[in-house]
């Protein structure tokens, strides 16, 4: 089964360069790469594109990578793909129009998508989705793998995009802790290794499968292509493959809902401050107005916790109301002092790294502030928690992400 990567920056480098390391035939595990068009010009044109990983100053490529393009937000609202795997060398500007039309123009390449693992920034996943709707590429039995930093990106999904639970796709969400960095088009450095999980979304509809539970996945027995399980079952084993090298785990979605609710809160502290102050992370342990602010964030994330456990109780299921994928499991909330303790502890082991809001905002890109900061203030208002601190860093970061990139 075709695997496709969608998001061809750190992360997705880093598990694109991983899966094929595990599996290095193309016969056995296809893997394209879809891009935009500006990023594929940057791109040399081979039958198999290499994605480069640089590791104690030398390079490591790997190649037997399919690309495809598709139109990104800067590239209009409609969608199709073209394969340049056997793509030669274009001549100018206008021959690669003309081959890229015509391209558009005809079937695609690779048919529908079976298996899609989103690794955007989160507020780039529905304009990547978007395109592979318009040319029918996605369907019930697809599975797509939400890779991406902050929250309430799949209830924006299936609030917006799969608002139909018989014809939604299977999800499967996940967080990660490594750290990457680009350092090129598709070349990136690991520079700090962490661990991957990720959960299956319960099926929408009620249909029974095995696939909810890590140790009834590993055990499940391949089902016939028919199936509408397929390839749900072959995305799970295909992240298995990541096990070794990046540290990846399936666990039951509530455990990862409250793992990633953990995260967000981290990155809730970390993320604003540093690029408001444009300071590295250890430098926010050193300022007590910014200590202090971020125990703020802490504490209202606690109470927001606190309440949704108290209105949701411990049956909770993944739904389309925001902040009810949140409420599974969460049988004993996170107080402030411990949200406190991960980010202090996160800080400390982060000390040297430059945050990637920071990094948007010297770069002048838009920011995730909406699905960090923002999304607790939403959370809080669905609560009843007032979230002051937090409305005003992401008030304060969506200033910032206005200004000039000479003030920034």
């Amino acid at each position: 089964m075709r695997v496709h990567i969608v998001g061809a920056g750190s992360i997705g480098s880093l598990i694109a360069w991983n899966l094929r390391k595990a599996v290095p035939s193309d016969h056995t595990l296809p893997i394209s790469l879809l891009v935009k068009n500006s990023l594929f010009n940057r791109i040399p044109f081979h039958k198999h594109a290499k994605v480069t990983l640089q590791t104690a100053g030398a390079d490591r490529p790997i190649s037997r990578f399919d690309l495809e393009v598709v139109r990104g937000e800067d590239e209009g609202s409609g969608g199709s793909s073209i394969d340049i795997g056997t793509k030669k060398v274009l001549e100018d500007e206008k021959t690669f129009e003309g081959h890229r039309n015509n391209a558009l123009s005809n079937a695609r390449p690779y048919g529908s998508i079976q298996s899609l693992i989103v690794t955007t920034k989160a507020h780039q996943v529905p304009l990547a989705i978007q395109p592979l709707l318009d040319s029918n590429r996605l369907s019930p039995s697809s599975t797509i793998v939400l890779l991406t930093n902050g929250m309430g990106i799949y209830e924006h999904l299936i609030s917006t995009l799969f608002t139909d639970p018989a014809t939604r796709p299977h999800f499967i969400l996940g967080t990660t802790t490594h750290g990457a960095t680009a350092i090129g088009t598709l070349h990136f450095a690991h520079r700090g290794h962490g661990d991957l999980h990720y959960g299956v979304v319960p099926d929408p509809i009620g249909r029974e499968h095995p696939y909810t539970s890590p140790s009834s996945s590993s055990t499940a027995v391949e089902p016939g292509k028919e199936s509408p399980f397929y390839s749900l079952h072959h995305t799970l084993r295909t992240l298995n493959l990541l096990a070794a090298p990046l540290s990846a785990s399936q666990e039951p979605i509530h455990t990862l809902q409250l793992r990633t609710l953990r995260k967000l809160v981290v990155n809730c502290c970390v993320n604003p401050l540093t690029a408001i102050h444009s300071v590295p992370n250890g430098k926010l342990l050193d300022n007590p107005e910014w200590v202090k602010q971020m125990k703020l964030v802490c504490e209202e994330a606690g109470e927001i916790f606190l309440r949704m456990a108290e209105q949701e109780g411990n049956d909770g299921v993944v739904g389309d109301a925001e902040g009810s994928a949140l409420a599974m499991g969460i049988r004993r909330p996170f107080s402030g002092e411990d949200l406190m303790d991960a980010v202090v502890c996160t800080i400390k082991t982060t000390k040297e790294n430059i945050s990637s809001m920071l990094q948007d905002t010297r770069r002048g890109n838009v920011t995730e502030i909406d699905y960090l900061n923002g999304y607790l203030s939403r959370l809080g208002r669905v609560y009843g928690v007032e979230t002051p601190m937090n409305d005003l860093l992401a008030e304060q970061v969506s200033i910032l992400g206005e200004r000039p990139k000479s003030q920034t």
